[in-house]
């Protein structure tokens, strides 16, 4: 039965495109010419025609399973390479194994002798742990008696804080005080330098006084001498002058 190009590509499971790509490609066209027959427009090939075609993809699809073995084969061997030398490397880390199990079973041993001496340490950490707490005990009793102590403490230095602050307002007070008093002192010396120089002025305008009335007196004394004698009348008495003290002759002037 004679077919088309698309006829034997659907015998075969592939497009007409890949029918015309591999008769171009082996060389088949020259081949087919003897089993080509028109019919119209449409190109038909007989059976003989057919199978060479169909030989083509055959061939093609040997060479591809060929070379996929090849593949495989060159991959298994590659595979084989490496095992043999993962088997090395395991070779090699089992002797390692080997030797760490037997340091794992010294250690061990060392481990166990370790873990007796730790029993008896804790063994002896428990009595002393006992002990501790003994001790920790007494540690609060005594903590205790400083805390009560610590609040009396406290409690005389606050009482002495209070006086010292007493005290301090009492200084305080007489610092005050004595200021004052410097202050009167100063102010008595100031009216004392005063009072001073006003009794040596009204000393000196005593002794003044005094001078002129000496004088005066030595003149009338001179004209009664050089006056002739007549009888003299009789002269009225002069009360006498009354005294004052320094202190009533000042406030007597300041009065004036």
């Amino acid at each position: 039965m004679n077919k088309s190009i698309l006829q034997i590509a659907e015998d075969i499971g592939v497009t007409r495109q890949t029918v015309y790509a591999k008769i171009k490609s082996h060389d088949l066209t020259d081949k087919l010419q003897p089993y080509t027959i028109k019919q119209g427009n449409v190109t038909l090939y007989s059976e003989e025609g057919q199978n060479l075609i169909k030989q083509a993809f055959k061939l093609n699809q040997d060479n591809e399973i060929l070379q996929a073995v090849k593949d495989k084969m060159t991959e298994i061997q590659k595979v084989n390479e490496s095992l043999t030398k993962e088997n090395e490397s395991l070779s090699k880390l089992n002797e390692e194994l080997t030797n760490e199990t037997d340091n794992l079973s010294k250690k061990n041993e060392s481990l166990s002798k370790e873990l007796e001496k730790v029993k008896s340490e804790n063994a002896s950490l428990k009595i002393e742990n006992i002990e501790l707490k003994a001790k920790h005990n007494s540690c609060d009793d005594l903590i205790k008696e400083l805390r009560s102590s610590k609040e009396e403490q406290s409690n005389q230095i606050t009482s002495l804080r209070s006086q010292l602050t007493a005290k301090d307002n009492q200084l305080t007070e007489a610092n005050s005080h004595i200021a004052e008093l410097t202050a009167t002192i100063k102010a008595a010396q100031e009216q004392q330098a005063n009072l001073t120089a006003a009794l040596n002025q009204q000393q000196a305008l005593h002794a003044g006084t005094i001078q002129e009335h000496l004088l005066h007196s030595q003149e009338q004394e001179q004209q009664q001498q050089l006056q002739p004698q007549t009888s003299e009348p009789e002269k009225e008495p002069v009360p006498p002058q009354q005294k004052f003290s320094f202190f009533q002759r000042l406030f007597r002037k300041r009065s004036e």
